[in-house]
């Protein structure tokens, strides 16, 4: 099942109770099922009762159906994308993020 992903502004800032989060850069990963698109960023944890800490993640937002298929209403951009649910196609994903970035941990939408 596709749905739309509406793309990060890279650096700009997410806040949460417990801290913040930025996304660092997309990256495309090329597979031999599709191309995935991959969101790294970093998470802080800074303003928790239960501690500190931060990390460096990977978000692998799906297989890309449409790349820039257009505008959302706050004017960045989305693609069609379909979400990786199948555990072979996912390990083959991590496995390519790990021999080729640096990271604590690989998520998938």
């Amino acid at each position: 099942m596709t749905y739309i992903y509406v793309h990060s502004e890279e650096g700009a800032e997410t806040e949460s109770i417990a801290g913040r989060y930025f996304i660092e850069k997309e990256v495309e990963v090329e597979t031999e099922f599709g191309t995935a698109l991959v969101a790294f960023g970093f998470a802080v944890v800074d303003t928790s009762c239960c501690g500190s800490g931060g990390c460096r993640f990977a978000q692998v937002a799906g297989i890309i159906v449409e790349r820039n298929a257009g505008v959302a209403q706050d004017g960045r951009p989305y693609s069609v994308l379909e979400r990786v649910r199948d555990e072979s196609q996912q390990r083959r994903i991590r496995e390519i993020i790990d021999a080729s970035e640096c990271h604590c941990q690989i998520n998938f939408l």
